[in-house]
């Protein structure tokens, strides 16, 4: 969606776009757009179509947009144009594209019209009420379920980040919901861990010398017991999920 490609910007309360910023969503070159302005200048009419801002206005306007991507865009800028909607659709006529049709009608409807959400309790109706509050319901809903999805990822990467961006064998197998046996399992028939002699298994040093894992030294504080332990690293899980998923062969 248009809107979703840019964050509005604001000209004396009228929504308007950059030259880059239209050019990204029509899919060509800024030049391109200047270019077609150079040529057709008598097409458009300034206040009506564009504002063209140029030394206490420019640098009003760059100070209102703050430190954002479009500041960045305008550091060295001495005149800026910028577009309105009717400059818009002046500007998808003569590019004359597939893309730039499309995009300037989702620009129409998501970016220079947005739709104002009048809150339930505000409406008088009150059926009207009535459907706008399950609405409002609905989308509290949708944005729990995201919640409830992202929590377990935000807790998984602060662990991570606890544990200098390293997880134990136990603590990945509960992530991944995979069995330590099935996990052990895996691990032997791709390599990764050999048996002893006497039956224990151990990790092969090129898992260490790829990066997929770490050797730490380690201290139980209730027991006392110190000593290393291996650990998998961020990319050494990505590359245990790609086994379980492709079960691929290393």
């Amino acid at each position: 969606m248009a809107n979703e490609i840019m964050k509005p910007v604001e000209y004396h309360t009228e929504r308007v776009l950059t030259t880059e910023q239209l050019a990204e969503a029509y899919g060509c070159d800024a030049k391109r757009i200047s270019e077609n302005f150079k040529r057709n200048m008598d097409r458009f009419e300034e206040g009506k179509h564009y504002f063209k801002l140029v030394g206490q206005d420019l640098k009003s306007f760059k100070a209102s947009v703050g430190d954002t991507q479009i500041a960045d865009t305008l550091k060295f800028t001495s005149v800026l144009c910028l577009w309105t909607r009717r400059g818009a659709s002046r500007h998808s006529k003569m590019l004359g594209t597939d893309r730039a049709w499309d995009m300037f009608d989702k620009l129409e409807e998501n970016y220079f019209n947005p739709v104002i959400h009048t809150p339930s309790y505000l409406i008088e109706n009150q059926v009207e009420r009535a459907k706008a509050w399950i609405v409002e319901q609905e989308k509290l809903l949708e944005t729990q379920k995201e919640l409830d999805v992202a929590k377990p990822l935000a807790q998984q990467t602060q662990r991570y980040i606890d544990n200098d961006h390293l997880i134990g064998f136990r603590e990945l197998c509960k992530e991944l919901n995979v069995k330590e046996t099935d996990m052990n399992k895996l691990l032997l028939e791709n390599n990764w861990k050999y048996r002893t002699k006497s039956g224990k298994l151990k990790y092969h040093k090129w898992v260490v010398t790829k990066g997929y894992m770490e050797t730490k030294d380690t201290m139980n504080e209730d027991t006392g017991w110190s000593g290393t332990s291996d650990k998998f690293t961020i990319k050494g899980r990505m590359k245990i999920e790609e086994l379980i998923q492709n079960e691929a062969v290393e």
